[in-house]
């Protein structure tokens, strides 16, 4: 009934402890960063967006402006995406993305998806081949997020593929 030997150990965990404070600051003040970052990138945005829009309409315009307000659009847009990615991607961190699931059809997410990649394929002379299946395919799904996926895979192929290599999505 009584203590015969003891051993025991103790480990000074202070220093990782402290360790692990500093790395989850730095996380949270990139997280930060990254989220004022997007906010600030949005606000140029809008006004070259609508300065394109109104060129577009004042038709016609000479081929060259023409083509460079078709350039600044694109280039615009794909802006646009890319700071709406930075605001998901902070979104996340903070535990805020929320997801918008409603009745879809897969095919609109994939022409929705196409869409937004063409400007990228018809730069690099790539030709997109989309297979769907010959019966509609139903999905319960937030088409913006779903949308974004797609893109973002289509976009990786196209860059990580050769001049003139044809995309497939089947």
């Amino acid at each position: 009934g009584r203590l015969m030997k003891w051993f025991g150990t103790a480990t000074d965990i202070h220093d990782i402890k402290r360790a692990q404070e500093s790395l989850r600051e730095a996380d949270r003040r990139k997280n930060e960063f990254v989220a004022t970052l997007a906010h600030e990138l949005r606000n140029p945005l809008a006004p070259i967006r609508n300065a394109v829009e109104l060129l577009a309409l004042a038709q016609p315009l000479p081929p060259a402006a023409s083509k460079a307000t078709d350039i600044i659009d694109r280039q615009s847009r794909h802006l646009v995406h890319l700071v709406d990615d930075l605001l998901d991607m902070s979104r996340i961190t903070r535990g805020r993305l929320r997801l918008q699931r409603e009745s879809i059809l897969l095919a609109t997410v994939v022409d929705n998806a196409a869409e937004a990649v063409r400007p990228h394929v018809e730069h690099k002379h790539q030709e997109l081949i989309v297979r769907l299946p010959p019966t509609p395919v139903g999905l319960n799904a937030d088409p913006v997020r779903l949308t974004q996926v797609l893109v973002n895979l289509l976009d990786n192929a196209s860059k990580y593929s050769g001049e003139g290599e044809p995309i497939m999505l089947d």
